[in-house]
């Protein structure tokens, strides 16, 4: 009989993956229904520059657990690559919609 060798599927990279996708949702829903949090480069850091930051790591995580062949590798790399490039949709269908 022939033994079948299961890895696992929910790898620890590809669920961290799926976090990094949830903690960059956050921060944009943060930053487009807090006002306050509407600044410039000149005051800080706005929220959603973030989003540069926090999910290219998701991917990298997500390539990681591609690699390892888990189950959620492929979701976590895709929504964290659209997610690192929203700021390119968001901004200027922003400025249509409510003004330069």
């Amino acid at each position: 009989m022939i033994e079948k060798h299961h890895e696992s599927n929910w790898g620890i990279w590809s669920i961290s993956s799926v976090i990094f996708i949830v903690v960059g949702i956050t921060l944009w829903v943060l930053f487009l229904t807090i006002p306050s949090l509407n600044y410039g480069f000149d005051k800080g850091i706005p929220l959603y520059a973030y989003t540069m930051v926090v999910n290219p790591v998701g991917i990298f995580l997500g390539e990681i657990g591609r690699k390892k062949r888990n189950r959620l590798s492929i979701f976590g790399i895709t929504g964290n690559f659209i997610l690192t490039f929203s700021i390119i949709l968001l901004f200027p269908i922003g400025t249509l919609l409510l003004g330069p």
